[in-house]
């Protein structure tokens, strides 16, 4: 891309967030202002084509929304043979691979500390809170995000700090370039239930929040044997739920024996933009308007004889994400659950629905959240996370031997309060 191409393309990007992003509504904040100054001296005199997409990434990376991104993934043609997790009690291997050892502790990349390394992090990875921020680390192993933080030596490496056993050990990792490997469809059912008569609890869990006829089929069959077997409790496994289809939740909510219930708030901004991909929306005025308000809402419950009035639970951790993270929000504000787990990774109060558009010359396509939905709890809305009022974290233990203890001590614990 030549430096005409490059500022044609940044423009376009900017312009389409002005003029779509519900929290820009036609107008930049100082912060983003500051940061197209900045880009645009950058690419004055032209750039190398992966630093203008880290400078994209930048200006994307400042609305502070993890829906809207830019998709730069094209760009990670090299790697280190890294694998990481961050848990709350630091960042370990996953995975022996060439110098490290599965369970090495990092205490530094490219001698920057963990603290140093999640500040920087916010600059790369669009998000809302730290623990999304976390729970994307697996993303530092690609050159595309080593380069910008850094952390590549004169000698193509990247050296590393662990802690090995009680001891210090410094290692260096080369770059590599990746080897594509063929990609399998896996079937894997997005919900499933267990119904555990002896702890007195039945458990459902849903990877997806897909709304369609096997997704009402599996809560009504869950539910009727809840019933059946008079169980006590039940929990709601949202582990891992990156979202989807939000109505998943008030289904869910129609077998609880509630009569009402507050629901989130929606903002939308209409532009012309949006109306472009949605012709729908053509009729519509541009400017603001509020979608829909914060309201009690009437449950329409089921059949009576499948209502649920027992002890209500979810758990959750930073990869719960939109409308996954709605879900437990819902459940949590309206005291209708008690909730355990991890912090959330999303804002519970936060930006969503997304425009898609491509730049014209790079082609890299990305994405403008045009709704901003406000959580029922209002005295609650600028928090970043929602805390659960039973913090049970992962061990690096489990996650590698895949034992699930997290989830057996959340049914511990709900048995014991139940007893």
């Amino acid at each position: 891309m030549n430096k005409k191409d490059q500022r044609e393309d940044f423009k376009f990007l900017v312009n389409k967030f002005r003029d779509a992003h519900i929290a820009c509504m036609g107008k930049l904040k100082d912060e983003q202002l500051n940061i197209v100054k900045y880009i645009e001296e950058k690419i004055k005199e032209g750039t190398e084509e992966l630093d203008f997409a880290l400078l994209l990434n930048e200006f994307v990376c400042s609305f502070k929304d993890a829906h809207s991104s830019i998709n730069i993934s094209g760009y990670s043609k090299r790697m280190i043979d890294l694998n990481l997790i961050w848990l709350d009690s630091g960042i370990y291997v996953l995975k022996s691979l060439g110098p490290v050892k599965q369970g090495d502790k990092l205490l530094s990349i490219g001698r920057m500390n963990n603290n140093e390394l999640l500040e920087e992090l916010w600059k790369i990875i669009p998000s809302e809170n730290e623990y999304w921020i976390k729970s994307s680390i697996y993303l530092i192993k690609y050159e595309i995000y080593l380069r910008k933080l850094g952390l590549i030596n004169k000698d193509e490496k990247v050296e590393l700090e662990l802690l090995r056993d009680g001891k210090k050990v410094s290692v260096e990792m080369k770059i590599y370039d990746i080897k594509r490997r063929n990609q399998y469809n896996v079937k894997n059912n997005f919900i499933s239930y267990k119904i555990d008569k002896d702890k007195n609890i039945g458990i459902l869990k849903l990877k997806k929040c897909i709304y369609n006829e096997e997704y009402k089929d599996t809560l009504k069959k869950f539910f009727y044997e809840v019933k059946e077997n008079k169980l006590k409790s039940i929990l709601l496994d949202l582990r891992d739920n990156t979202g989807g289809n939000s109505s998943v939740c008030d289904e869910f909510i129609r077998y609880i024996d509630i009569d009402a219930y507050n629901h989130y708030g929606i903002n939308g901004y209409i532009s012309e933009e949006l109306k472009s991909v949605y012709p729908k929306y053509m009729d519509e005025e541009n400017g603001f308007y509020i979608h829909k308000g914060k309201e009690n809402i009437i449950n329409e419950k089921v059949d009576k004889s499948l209502l649920f009035d027992g002890d209500v639970n979810v758990i959750i951790n930073n990869r719960t994400f939109s409308s996954g993270m709605m879900f437990a929000v819902l459940l949590s504000d309206n005291n209708m659950a008690k909730v355990l787990g991890e912090p959330l990774g999303n804002k519970p109060s936060n930006y969503g629905d997304i425009i898609t558009f491509k730049l014209p010359n790079s082609e890299l396509e990305f994405s403008v959240s045009w709704k901003q939905f406000t959580r029922p709890k209002e005295e609650s809305e600028n928090e970043d996370t929602l805390v659960p009022d039973i913090q049970i974290y992962r061990t690096f233990d489990e996650i590698v031997n895949n034992n699930n203890k997290q989830l057996n001590r959340a049914i511990e614990y709900i048995t014991e309060r139940c007893e």
